[in-house]
């Protein structure tokens, strides 16, 4: 695992130039081979292809892994695509396994009330939003998410704490 360690050392050294990512994910395709398939290799070969913007060479690799094992990772990364393309139903599915797997898990939580709004269960996700910020009141995410659910909701600023805290005083600017 030192050469996954080394490959992505030099990544990072060389970050954002497409030859530094191009030789990265050579590394890894060897090391994936060497190692049977390695999924925290995969994984890490994901991240890659999910950063390049190459969406589906993404997917692809983290299903393999979840096929393989329930990694947190994974499901937390295919949430994520899944939330770029708008397909709430699935980003749905794979944060509650998220949620399943740590329940503790913050991005997990917020991706599940963000796949909630994007359905359409507003009240659902108005409960999710409130349950995070008792536990992560800073939580910006959440402050803004959930004014946007309270709007939906026909909640207007003066009647929307959630809203009211996000904007400047005495205006009705986002912060």
């Amino acid at each position: 695992m030192t050469e996954a360690r080394d490959c992505c050392a030099r990544l990072a050294a060389g970050t954002g130039k497409p030859e530094a990512i191009e030789a990265a994910i050579r590394d890894l395709e060897i090391l994936i081979q060497r190692n049977a398939g390695n999924p925290g290799l995969k994984v890490e070969l994901a991240n890659i292809f999910a950063g390049k913007g190459d969406l589906l060479r993404a997917r692809a690799l983290y299903r393999e892994v979840i096929a393989k094992e329930k990694n947190l990772s994974a499901y937390l990364a295919l949430a994520e695509i899944a939330r770029q393309e708008k397909n709430y139903k699935e980003m749905l599915e794979f944060a509650n396994e998220c949620i399943r797997l740590d329940e503790a898990n913050p991005r997990a939580k917020i991706l599940r009330a963000a796949a909630l709004t994007g359905t359409g269960d507003y009240a659902e996700a108005r409960i999710e939003f409130r349950s995070i910020l008792r536990e992560h009141v800073q939580d910006r995410d959440a402050s803004l998410q959930l004014a946007l659910v309270e709007i939906h909701q026909g909640r207007t600023v003066k009647r929307n704490p959630s809203l009211s805290a996000c904007m400047r005083p005495g205006t009705s600017m986002p912060v």
